[in-house]
């Protein structure tokens, strides 16, 4: 750690499913989380529609997805930057880039994310590659939302929490299952998107 960084000092970015944007966010971890900054970088619509695309076709042709890779590392890079926060300041970025693959169950998942291109861009170190560790472990390739909410709804264990996106996530804390060798796992099921759909149509 170098002088004038803050250990508790983190950027996080993430892009989604609807892959029209990377949003990041500046935090301090510490007795209470504190939300410090938010950036966001729009995707230009032909990254949005390759993303999708390889998404559709469970990873495409290498080349596409390769270019797709350069182009989203840019774009978190881009989002990083509208944070403000100077990479000297700051712990690590932690980022799992864009995932057009995910078959836990079979052991595979594909994130597209340069983490040593976005480390030059940013000059900060990058965290990444969440999902891909997690899946080794044995895990549904979602390790950081179960951590999250156990932190966040401490005082309110046992709970379950449910995160719409792409993927519907349940995650539960302190529920005493074997998995949970920190008190708190999680799962991925259907599309989370339908169930959003639902919702806008007052089902």
């Amino acid at each position: 750690m170098s002088a004038g960084q803050d250990a508790r000092l983190f950027a996080g970015i993430m892009t989604g499913t609807s892959a029209d944007g990377a949003d990041a966010v500046l935090a301090r971890f510490g007795e209470k989380t504190e939300i410090l900054a938010h950036g966001r970088a729009e995707a230009n619509p032909d990254l949005a529609e390759a993303l999708r695309d390889l998404a559709r076709k469970n990873g495409g042709d290498v080349l596409q997805a390769m270019e797709a890779r350069r182009d989203v590392t840019l774009l978190c890079a881009e989002a990083f930057a509208a944070l403000g926060a100077k990479a000297g300041e700051i712990a690590a970025i932690g980022c799992h880039g864009q995932t057009i693959l995910h078959r836990p169950r079979s052991g595979l998942t594909l994130q597209l994310l340069d983490g040593a291109l976005l480390a030059e861009r940013t000059g900060a170190d990058v965290i990444c590659d969440f999902r891909a560790r997690d899946i080794a472990a044995g895990g549904e390739g979602a390790p950081l939302a179960p951590l999250f909410h156990r932190e966040i709804f401490r005082d309110a264990i046992p709970c379950a929490a449910i995160n719409l996106g792409g993927n519907r996530k349940h995650n539960h804390s302190g529920l005493g299952r074997r998995r949970a060798r920190m008190g708190c796992w999680s799962g991925q099921h259907a599309d989370g998107r339908l169930a959003s759909r639902a919702l806008r149509r007052g089902v």
